[in-house]
C-alpha cells in the first residue's frame, strides 16, 4: 500500500496542468504525452506515448503561465537534433512547437512529436488528398486494389506536402446516426500545420484494431532551419462548415486564399479570362492535324457554352495544334485555349542520339548551364521516363529536371516566344504544381520552403507578368495565389492509373482502383469548401468524366454535389460515339458550378446513414441534394429524389 502510494505520488508530481477558457491540458513530464480536456464537449483527447514511433527524452517541463508550458525534446539517435518545445492553449485551441538552431543537424529520418490522439470507434479522419477523403478508424484495407491490408497509406515515406497532402491539415471527428436519419458530428479536432514544408502523417492501426493519426517531421535538407509548429482546433460539434471556416481564416492569413475576384481586380486583364473559367468544362480533343475550330463551333452548338480547350504546339503527345488554329479559336466567343506547358523535363546532350526523339519542349542549356536538380549523393536527379531507340524490350531513362529556382529565364522566354506565334490565353504547366522538392546541387540548393518559394514564381510569372489564366497538375494551397485551376484536385492520387500515357483509352470496364477512388461514401470536398471561389479543381486527365463510361452519370453526380466542372477528354471516334452523352453530362455536371459562380461552399451533409445521399450548401443561397443511391430519398417537403438524380433549391432571399 505505501509503494501503491509513493508510486501515485510520484506520477501527480509528474503532470504539469495548464489551461484556458474550455480547454484543459494534463503534460506528462516523464515521457510527453498529455491529455486534453474539452469542456464544452466533454471529450478528452488523450496524446499518447504509446503511439510513438521514436523514443524520446523528455527534459526541463516548465510551467510559463496558466495557459502554457516549455520543456526540451531529445531523440534517443545519434544525431538525432534536440528542440526546444512550447504547448501553450488559447481558448478552444492548443499549439506545440519545436525549435532548434537553424544550422542544427536533422540526420534522423523523422520525429514523430506530438504523440497521435487516441481514436474511438465511432471516429472518422479526413486527410487532404485531392478533394479529400474520409476513413472509419477501423478501416481494414487502404489499397482498394487487392486484398492486401495497407498498413500505412497515407505516410508513404516521402514528404506529405505535396505529395499526398493538398493541404497542411486534417481532421478527426466523432460521427453517428442523427435522428432524422442521416449523421451527424460531434467532438472533433483540426489538425492544422502553419509549417508545413517537411513532414508526414502516419495512419497505423494500433493494439486494439482502429487507427491514429500523428505527425512525423522531417528534416529539410538535412538541417532544421526551421521551427516546427502543429495546432489542434477542438469542436463539440465538427461539423464540415464549421472545420472549413477555420482552415479559411488559416489561408486567409497566410496569404494563400485570394479568390477569383481578388486576382481579377489586382490584374484587370485576367477578368475576362477567370469569368470565362467559372462552370467551364475542361476539354481536350486528342487527335493530330483534325480541324479544332470546327469541333469548337460543333461543342458550342450542343451545349458547351464557355470552356477550356486544352492543346499541345508539339508533335509528341499526339494533341497538336497550329498557330493558325489557335488564332482561329480565339475568334471564337466564350473559349479559353490553352496551351500545355512543362519546364522540369530534359535531357542531357550525351543522350540525345540515344533515345527515340527529343522532344521539342525541352528546355535547352540546362545541361551546360547546371541547372538541374541533384540528388543528396550529388548525381542528377531523374523525372520523366523516355524511351532508348532500337532496344527491342523498350528499356528507358529519366529525364533530368531542371531546378525552379532556375527557371524563371526559360518561362519568360518561352512565353515570349510562344506568344509572339500562337495568341492564346491560358496556360497549364504540367508536374511543377504537384508537390515541393529539394535541390542539393550546390550552385543553386532548395529546401523543400525554399521549392514552395520558387516554384510560386513561376506561376507568378505565367499569371501576373504575361497576364494568363494559369493551371497546374495536381496543385497545392501554397499555389492559389498564382494559379486557377488545378487539373487532378478532384481525384485522389492513391487510386490512379495509366500515370499520363494512355490519357485517350476508354475503358468499358472500370478498374478497380478507379472504383475506389469515385466511392462516393469516402469522399468529403473539403478543399472545396475552403478554396471553390479561389480555384476550380478538375478530375485527372487519366481520369474524366467520359472515360469510364460505367461510372459516368457517377463522376457527373460527384461535380454537381461539389460545385465543380467536368473534364472531358475524346478523339476524333470517340467524339462522334459520345457526343450526345457528352451533351447531357455537360448539362448535368456543370449546373452547380455555374449556379454557385463565384460562391463558397459553406456546408456539406450525409443525409443517410449509407452516406449515399449528400447535400451541400452555398453562400449565394444554392442548395443541392445528390441521391448516389439506387433508391429513392424522401426529401423534407415530401417529395421523392430519385435515384442517380439531383435537385436545386434556392433560399427565399435568391429565388430563382
Amino acid at each position: 500500500m505505501f509503494l501503491q502510494s509513493l508510486s501515485f505520488l510520484a506520477a501527480a508530481v509528474s503532470i504539469v496542468h495548464v489551461g484556458s477558457g474550455r480547454l484543459s491540458v494534463d503534460y506528462d513530464a516523464r515521457d510527453g504525452s498529455f491529455e486534453v480536456a474539452d469542456g464544452e464537449s466533454g471529450r478528452v483527447w488523450r496524446s499518447g506515448s504509446e503511439f510513438a514511433r521514436d523514443r524520446f527524452d523528455v527534459m526541463n517541463v516548465k510551467k510559463v503561465d496558466d495557459a502554457s508550458l516549455t520543456f526540451d525534446l531529445a531523440v534517443r539517435k545519434p544525431s538525432g537534433p534536440r528542440f526546444s518545445g512550447k504547448l501553450s492553449v488559447d481558448g478552444g485551441e492548443l499549439e506545440v512547437s519545436l525549435d532548434a538552431p537553424a544550422d542544427a543537424a536533422f540526420d534522423v529520418a523523422r520525429v514523430g512529436y506530438p504523440f497521435p490522439f487516441s481514436s474511438r470507434s465511432d471516429d472518422r479522419f479526413y486527410f487532404p488528398n485531392g478533394c479529400g477523403l474520409t476513413f472509419p478508424s477501423d478501416v481494414k484495407d487502404l489499397s482498394g486494389m487487392n486484398d492486401t491490408t495497407v498498413n500505412n497509406a497515407i505516410s508513404t515515406g516521402q514528404c506529405g506536402y505535396g505529395k499526398t497532402f493538398k493541404m497542411g491539415c486534417w481532421i478527426q471527428y466523432e460521427e453517428r446516426p442523427s435522428a432524422a436519419g442521416g449523421l451527424e458530428q460531434g467532438a472533433g479536432v483540426l489538425a492544422i500545420i502553419p509549417t508545413p514544408w517537411d513532414f508526414c502523417v502516419t495512419f497505423e492501426p494500433t493494439d486494439h484494431g482502429r487507427r491514429t493519426a500523428g505527425i512525423d517531421w522531417t528534416p529539410a535538407r538535412g538541417r532544421v532551419e526551421y521551427g516546427r509548429r502543429i495546432r489542434f482546433c477542438f469542436y463539440s460539434h465538427a461539423t464540415p462548415g464549421r472545420l472549413a471556416r477555420r482552415y479559411r481564416s488559416e489561408m486567409e492569413e497566410r496569404g494563400f486564399r485570394v479568390t477569383c475576384a481578388e486576382k481579377a481586380r489586382r490584374n484587370p486583364k485576367l477578368a475576362e479570362g477567370l469569368d470565362l473559367l467559372q462552370g467551364a468544362p475542361n476539354v481536350w480533343y486528342w487527335t493530330e492535324g483534325a480541324d479544332r475550330p470546327a469541333v469548337a463551333r460543333e461543342l458550342k452548338r450542343i451545349g458547351f457554352d464557355n470552356f477550356l480547350l486544352c492543346a499541345i504546339t508539339r508533335h509528341d503527345l499526339g494533341c497538336w495544334i497550329t498557330p493558325d488554329e489557335v488564332k482561329e479559336l480565339r475568334k471564337i466567343p466564350r473559349i479559353l485555349v490553352c496551351e500545355y506547358d512543362v519546364f522540369r523535363d530534359t535531357m542531357e546532350p550525351s543522350m540525345l542520339d540515344k533515345i527515340d526523339a527529343v522532344r521539342p519542349h525541352w528546355p535547352l542549356g540546362v545541361w551546360e548551364a547546371n541547372e538541374y536538380v541533384m540528388d543528396r549523393s550529388g548525381k542528377p536527379l531523374r523525372g520523366w521516363k523516355v524511351a532508348l531507340k532500337g532496344q527491342p524490350d523498350r528499356p528507358s531513362v529519366g529525364c533530368l529536371l531542371l531546378c525552379e529556382k532556375m527557371a524563371p529565364r526559360h518561362v519568360r522566354e518561352r512565353l515570349a516566344k510562344s506568344l509572339a506565334e500562337s495568341p492564346y490565353n491560358a496556360r497549364f504547366l504540367d508536374v511543377t504544381g504537384v508537390s515541393v522538392g529539394e535541390c542539393w546541387n550546390p550552385a543553386h540548393p532548395l529546401s523543400r520552403r525554399q521549392s514552395m518559394v520558387a516554384r510560386q514564381d513561376m506561376f507568378r510569372i505565367v499569371h501576373d507578368e504575361f497576364s494568363l489564366v494559369t493551371g497546374t497538375e495536381d496543385g497545392l494551397e501554397c499555389y492559389v495565389p498564382f494559379c486557377d485551376y488545378f487539373e487532378g484536385m478532384f481525384n485522389t492520387s492513391y487510386w490512379r492509373i495509366d500515370g499520363g500515357r494512355y490519357m485517350w483509352k476508354i475503358y468499358e470496364e472500370t478498374p478497380s482502383a478507379i472504383k475506389r477512388s469515385l466511392d462516393p461514401t469516402m469522399r468529403f470536398p473539403f478543399w472545396e469548401m475552403v478554396f471553390r471561389d479561389c480555384v476550380v479543381g478538375y478530375w485527372y486527365w487519366t481520369c474524366y468524366n467520359n472515360k469510364f463510361p460505367q461510372e459516368w452519370w457517377k463522376m457527373d453526380l460527384l461535380n454537381v454535389v461539389s460545385g465543380t466542372p467536368p473534364m472531358y477528354m475524346f478523339t476524333p471516334e470517340v467524339f462522334e460515339r459520345q457526343k450526345e452523352r457528352l451533351a447531357a453530362s455537360c448539362r448535368i455536371a456543370t449546373s452547380t458550378a455555374r449556379a454557385a459562380k463565384g460562391a463558397t461552399m459553406d456546408e456539406f451533409r450525409w443525409l443517410t446513414a449509407d452516406r449515399l445521399v449528400q447535400e451541400s450548401e452555398f453562400s449565394n443561397g444554392l442548395t443541392v441534394t445528390v441521391n448516389f443511391s439506387d433508391k429513392p430519398f424522401v426529401m423534407k417537403d415530401g417529395s421523392l429524389l430519385r435515384p442517380r438524380d439531383y435537385v436545386q433549391a434556392w433560399a427565399a432571399k435568391e429565388a430563382k
